[in-house]
């Protein structure tokens, strides 16, 4: 395991945060995997779940069984979790400027496209390291003026060239589901299953440019720009994975009642209404 850290702008005049990612696998050697928590810095749930998986992930790679690249963030919003009010937290909304974190993420495709000089290429390896290192590039050249713009801008940064990328959230009034793209509809049913979800919501563009359509988006805006490019398979699978936070005794019991009645189901979501 390698632990990175990187220091964001000062928040306030001799102050400064900083946001720690884990590194595990080696880069270029198989898929590569990006899991974070805690973009609403008030949802703890999906932290534990990182926390305790990093400990697995590290033994996993003692023993030589690790294939490809992981990466972890298990808190990504230090600015958000240090928002405190009256002895609450306010994770989920910026206070400085009222905006959600998971809102206002770079549009990838339209930043991308002036580096995709050449024509895509044949093979679909190809494919990919063009599009990701034109995203990388595009990334790379984007002015940073605030601390949570380059918050955003470094967690997408970390994403952006991953295979498979799981943002993990909370809700305290629902079953476990998640969001996904239709474009992926058979990979999040089979990622549903092994999570034990029972509800898989699809849609490919709510608004708001949240963290996984960041993500995910990209790849299919950049192919209805470019006939050379529609035919490809999106090269990032981004899904919100909503778990839950069950206030005692009898909402657990619920929730496992609903988790074994709700069969497994992929439904349209509906534009605008998204709660992650």
């Amino acid at each position: 395991m390698k632990i990175k850290h990187y220091t964001l702008p000062e928040h306030a005049l001799g102050g400064q945060r900083q946001l720690s990612h884990f590194h595990f696998g080696a880069p270029g050697t198989g898929e590569k995997v990006y899991l974070q928590a805690g973009l609403h810095a008030d949802e703890i749930p999906g932290m534990l779940v990182l926390h305790y998986l990093k400990r697995l992930l590290s033994q996993a790679e003692r023993r030589g069984e690790l294939r490809g690249e992981i990466i972890l963030v298990p808190v990504a919003n230090p600015p958000g979790l240090a928002q405190v009010l009256l002895s609450g937290g306010i994770g989920r909304f910026d206070l400085a400027s009222g905006r959600n974190f998971n809102r206002d993420f770079p549009d990838l495709a339209a930043l991308a496209q002036p580096y995709l000089r050449a024509p895509s290429p044949g093979s679909r390896r190809e494919y990919l390291q063009q599009v990701r290192a034109a995203m990388r590039e595009a990334l790379a050249a984007l002015p940073v003026v605030s601390e949570v713009q380059a918050l955003r801008h470094h967690l997408l940064g970390l994403a952006c060239d991953a295979d498979l990328v799981l943002d993990l959230h909370c809700d305290d009034q629902a079953i476990l589901h998640l969001y996904a793209d239709p474009a992926w509809q058979r990979e999040a049913k089979v990622l549903a299953a092994f999570l034990g979800i029972g509800a898989v919501l699809l849609s490919q563009e709510s608004g708001g440019h949240s963290f996984d359509e960041a993500c995910g988006l990209p790849w299919q805006r950049l192919a209805a720009r470019d006939s050379s490019r529609s035919q490809q398979q999106p090269g990032c699978m981004a899904v919100t994975v909503e778990t839950a936070r069950p206030a005692g005794g009898g909402s657990r019991h619920r929730l496992r009642r609903c988790r074994t009645s709700l069969s497994l189901s992929a439904v349209p979501r509906r534009t605008g209404r998204r709660e992650a």
